[in-house]
């Protein structure tokens, strides 16, 4: 698993984005975090994951990328709204990896 260069993260979430990251490219356990990744087959633009889930060994085997994290799954529903906005103001054909690599 890795994290994307742009990582968004909920306001509420406690734990400090460069932490966050650090324990999700280990693997390591988070309590109650849901994550937005890129789109895991060839279809979807965004994908939200239970972080429980993406331990499992299907995921582990699997290129997933982390592009935000937050708190519940109705706080990633949030903090993906703020993707897509972010998305749509700075790139009008909607390219969605080439926006998460670095500037």
């Amino acid at each position: 698993m890795k994290a994307a260069e742009k990582f968004y993260i909920s306001e509420i979430l406690t734990i400090t984005k460069e932490k966050l990251i650090k324990r999700i490219v280990k693997g390591k356990s988070i309590p109650s975090l849901y994550c937005i990744t890129l789109p895991l087959g060839n279809v979807g633009v965004l994908e939200i994951y239970e972080y429980r889930e993406l331990l499992k060994d299907y995921y582990r085997q699997r290129d997933v990328t982390v592009v935000g994290c937050a708190v519940s799954k109705q706080d990633a529903f949030v903090v993906l709204r703020r993707i897509v906005e972010d998305i749509r103001q700075q790139d009008s054909m909607f390219r969605i990896p080439e926006f998460f690599e670095e500037e």
